[in-house]
């Protein structure tokens, strides 16, 4: 018989019944619910409108010049598919952008309010690149020369940079090619972190490199230029390349290299430097400067009866003016006289290629001029205030491209563009790395015709020193 013990609170306590929730009459939804479902049907059929909307061509406004394929197709080499993967979904968009579609460039602008991007972080990049096979397959780089006209005519880069990692590595792919060689320029005072990601990233290619002297570059001193010299001077320990080119991280091609090959084959010697004389920069070397402060001390006439004109720092060189401007003493002196004016690196190249009876290989013959009509600058296709129309934002004067500045730029005779910021309007930059992207694929066939006359007829072109 089982023992009972007792206690002072009931040994079951009954469980209250739940109160049960009241029972909807069938066929009359709530307006809260009502609501939710049309949001939900709303918002999908955009959802839906806007990506089918991509893959419908409205009219084309204008056309994209004669040497532009702007079909978009898929191309393919024995390589596998080099179509940037990553940038798929602007495809479509990038073609009504170049034809200045409006329909296209309003659906542009909503995804891109509707579907920000941010920049790939720099801790990201190095671990990415851990793995250098898989870094160059993902970010499809073309690992193999695509004519033989290009393997006969390697080209020699520097990118000068300080942050900006992605931007930076989006545009070595962009202009990378196994015959060509690259010199990088990491700032001096730049993050630790860049400094590991980039030297890194060097290591994944034989013809990619840190330059073996770094600069703490300042706005305004001899530090910018020297930052390209140390380059320069790297550089020439390959024999093969025939021109060098200098550029930033901000910017990017507007021709493939086999099209740059073609045009500075038709150069046959001569430099793409700028170069004019205006009186109101004279205080900036007539001057002393210490620490870009000007002094009222003099500095004396420059040696050699230099001509003194200003240009920008970047270039497009033959071998022979980077070999003078490194080696030869003429310049070793003018160098050194620059080290007490203010911006010296927009005066140096510029001066050296104004000065034909100096016998510097490819300099201008004629008389140094701004006006584009009689000696265009055609390195980069660069937009200034108060000169220039922009649709994008003004920065220090330069415009920050958006989507609609794209289509003036089809057509232009220009190599590079800058410049472009990566999270602003960043269909912009996908859109010009897709266009060189086809653009290379396309001129990689054994049939590939592109007419410089343009560029044979050019003043510098006809007039310059050939030794």
């Amino acid at each position: 018989m089982p023992i009972r013990i007792k206690t002072d609170y009931p040994v079951a306590i009954r469980r209250r019944p739940r109160n049960k929730r009241p029972e909807l009459p069938r066929g009359k939804p709530s307006r809260r619910s009502v609501l939710l479902t049309l949001t939900f049907v709303v918002m999908s059929g955009f959802t839906i409108w806007l990506y089918l909307s991509q893959y419908i061509d409205g009219p084309g406004v204008g056309t994209l010049g004669p040497d532009f394929d702007y079909s978009w197709r898929p191309m393919n080499n024995s390589q596998g598919t080099l179509t940037r993967k990553g940038h798929r979904m602007s495809l479509p968009f990038c073609r009504g952008i170049f034809q200045n579609n409006p329909r296209t460039m309003q659906q542009a602008t909503t995804y891109m309010k509707h579907r920000p991007r941010f920049s790939i972080s720099d801790i990201t990049y190095y671990h990415m690149l851990e793995d250098c096979d898989s870094f160059i397959k993902k970010r499809e780089y073309i690992m193999q020369t695509l004519s033989d006209e290009e393997k006969e005519f390697p080209l020699a880069y520097d990118i000068v940079m300080y942050k900006e990692v992605e931007q930076t590595e989006r545009l070595l792919r962009a202009i990378y090619m196994p015959q060509n060689y690259y010199c990088l320029h990491v700032d001096k005072k730049s993050p630790a972190i860049v400094h590991k990601v980039m030297d890194r990233l060097t290591q994944c290619f034989p013809n990619v490199f840190m330059a073996s002297k770094l600069e703490d570059v300042v706005w305004g001193t001899m530090t910018v230029l020297e930052a390209d010299l140390n380059c320069m001077k790297d550089l020439l320990k390959f024999k093969k390349w025939r021109y060098f080119i200098n550029l930033t991280g901000q910017e990017m091609p507007l021709k493939s290299n086999r099209e740059l090959v073609r045009i500075l084959k038709a150069y046959d010697g001569a430099n793409e430097i700028e170069g004019y004389i205006d009186n109101s920069f004279k205080p900036r070397y007539e001057y002393a400067h210490v620490s870009s402060k000007a002094t009222k001390r003099k500095n004396p006439p420059p040696p050699h009866h230099i001509r003194v004109t200003h240009g920008a720092v970047h270039v497009i060189a033959t071998r022979a003016f980077v070999e003078f401007a490194i080696n030869n003493q003429t310049a070793k002196d003018f160098q050194k006289w620059l080290n007490s004016t203010f911006i010296p690196d927009e005066l140096y190249f510029s001066s050296l290629n104004s000065s034909p009876e100096l016998n510097v290989p490819g300099a201008y013959k004629g008389l140094p001029t701004k006006e584009a009509s009689l000696k265009p600058f055609l390195l980069r296709y660069k937009l200034w205030q108060h000169a220039d129309k922009c649709e994008g934002y003004w920065q220090r004067h330069v415009c920050i491209f958006s989507i609609q500045d794209l289509p003036r730029m089809i057509g232009q005779k220009h190599f590079f563009v800058n410049k472009f910021e990566l999270e602003y309007d960043f269909l912009a930059l996908d859109c010009i790395e897709e266009l060189v992207h086809n653009k290379t694929l396309l001129s990689s066939s054994k049939d590939f015709e592109y007419d410089v006359s343009f560029y044979q007829e050019l003043a510098h072109v006809k007039n310059h020193v050939k030794l």
